[in-house]
């Protein structure tokens, strides 16, 4: 049985004494730094869940008796006693929790573009704003506990610690990420819509230390990993960009000086031309009157 490989397997198809005992399983992971050396009390409503841990094992299912077998083993290396009870569902508070859960915000970048990007630049440290379902580097930083997760919380970790970081946070978190970037002094690749209207996009220019990129415009630049016929809803209208950033000042300043200049500043003598550098398509910026060309991949 393959149990875990990348954390991003399909579950659906198992039975749900299995999953509830996996369930169980991610949980320990997820809170080990709570619970190393210490005596854990598991409360589930479901019987062969309890059966199975409280026994070690089973004989009736092999996919039960391998995950319950694993839970022992890490319990084992990290002296945890485990205790398994039964408790009935209508006192179960979590399962409401578990049944608010929505798996479609989970989307993650097409994995051969984020390889394209990685060949481009270099490969990131850390995947900052990931989960088990969608993470690009096994090496992954989630929002809540996680099971895989090597840190919780990416802005309560200081990103400098990172050679390079990857970045395809929320939409709404852009604007604090950009601030983060720049009072850590990090280096990485932010994945952002080309949404020049908002306040936090000339900040991100700012950022640059190469040209931007426009990823290519298809429905299928983003995915849900256990759904492959996932469609993000606005994929008709939004254009992702990927954009190489520095929150170190001086290197901004060195890209910027390799631009061409856009137009004379107040008291200099006009320039015959101040829009030469025009790309066919639009897709140019001004920063500090430098004209950056986006290019495509």
């Amino acid at each position: 049985m393959k149990l875990e490989v990348d954390g991003q397997m399909k579950n659906q198809k198992n039975h749900i004494n299995y999953l509830e005992i996996l369930a169980i399983y991610y949980t320990l992971k997820s809170f080990l730094h709570l619970i190393i050396n210490k005596h854990v009390k598991v409360l589930t409503d479901n019987t062969t869940a309890v059966a199975y841990i409280s026994n070690m094992g089973g004989t009736k299912s092999i996919d039960c008796n391998t995950i319950s077998r694993q839970i022992w083993l890490f319990c084992k290396d990290n002296d945890i006693w485990l205790t398994c009870t039964h408790i009935a569902g209508k006192e179960n508070l979590a399962d409401k929790k578990s049944r608010e859960f929505d798996d479609k915000l989970e989307w993650k970048l097409k994995r051969s573009v984020f390889d394209q990007l990685c060949t481009l630049w270099q490969r990131p440290d850390i995947d900052l704003f990931a989960s088990r379902l969608n993470f690009q580097l096994e090496n992954y930083c989630s929002w809540k506990p996680d099971p895989l997760s090597a840190f919780i919380d990416a802005f309560s970790i200081n990103w400098s610690y990172f050679q390079f970081v990857y970045l395809f946070p929320p939409f709404s978190l852009l604007s604090r990420c950009i601030f983060k970037i720049r009072e850590d002094g990090a280096r990485g690749v932010v994945i952002a819509p080309f949404w020049q209207t908002q306040t936090w996009f000339p900040r991100l220019m700012q950022l640059l230390t190469d040209n931007p990129i426009v990823l290519p415009k298809n429905k299928k630049i983003l995915n849900l990993p256990h759904d492959p016929q996932s469609v993000h809803p606005l994929h008709k209208k939004m254009k992702l960009i990927a954009c190489p950033v520095s929150g170190v000042a001086s290197e901004n300043e060195d890209f910027l000086k390799k631009q061409p200049t856009y137009s004379c500043r107040l008291g200099n003598q006009v320039q015959r031309n101040s829009t030469k550098c025009i790309s066919g398509n639009g897709s140019n910026i001004v920063t500090k009157n430098k004209l950056i060309a986006f290019k495509f991949l």
